[in-house]
């Protein structure tokens, strides 16, 4: 199983190209694959507000949901993209799934940190049906969100700086409890891992952005592994 989070792709980043070559990937080897968010720097699951990257990378989750399964987790970049386009993936969720029996919880990571008072208020009004319909009524939604997001990582500087390790240790022991073996865990842009207090770890992936880093997950043996992009073609080779 492939885990990939917090890719950040838009034109105006450069990073379409790349992203789109690392599902062509993924497409020739047999891995199940899970989206942990923030995926795109912005998507408004509004019709009007979707670019070619985004229909793009639907119609290969809608292809590759016939030979695989693909799951998606909504980030804090991503506004109503699961009630949109909740069919075209497997599992599909917009905080946190589990997406097999194995015990692996997977969770974008922006709701862990309850210190973050006044982020965890934004997230639960701007993810409202009121502002989905304002959003889509208004000709500058998309510039709402924009303005509001760039605010509010002015007024929370203190809580972007540092990894909230406290809050990752508290979610760990909280949640690695019967049935769950593994937390995963992206939104930090940091590579972290936080072993529970009777077993288990919780694990926060790199960010796709930076690093250019997936995770690759054995289920049969609890083996997780983090690599390259590119390594993936080992992965396809294996395959054929």
């Amino acid at each position: 199983m492939i885990f990939v989070t917090d890719a950040h792709v838009a034109p105006r980043l450069g990073n379409v190209d790349a992203f789109f070559e690392m599902l062509t990937l993924l497409a020739e080897t047999r891995e199940d694959v899970v989206f942990m968010g923030d995926i795109f720097d912005l998507w408004i699951g509004l019709k009007r507000y979707e670019g070619p990257e985004h229909r793009r990378f639907v119609a290969w989750c809608r292809a590759e949901k016939g030979r695989r399964r693909i799951g998606f987790v909504e980030g804090n970049h991503e506004f109503f993209v699961v009630q949109r386009h909740g069919d075209a993936f497997t599992w599909s969720d917009g905080a946190e799934l589990q997406p097999t029996d194995a015990g692996v919880l997977v969770v974008h990571g922006d709701l862990i940190n309850r210190k973050d008072l006044n982020y965890l208020r934004f997230r639960k009004w701007s993810k409202t049906q009121a502002v989905r319909a304002l959003v889509w009524l208004l000709p500058f939604g998309a510039t709402l969100v924009e303005r509001l997001k760039k605010k509010l990582k002015k007024t929370n500087k203190a809580f972007r700086i540092h990894l909230p390790e406290d809050e990752l240790v508290a979610y760990a022991a909280s949640r690695l409890e019967s049935g769950v073996r593994r937390i995963l865990v992206g939104h930090f842009h940091h590579e972290y891992v936080v072993a529970g207090p009777s077993g288990g770890c919780l694990n926060v992936l790199p960010d796709w952005y930076a690093t250019g880093k997936v995770a690759h997950y054995r289920e049969a043996d609890d083996h997780l592994t983090i690599m390259s992009w590119e390594a993936l073609a080992g992965l396809a080779a294996s395959v054929n």
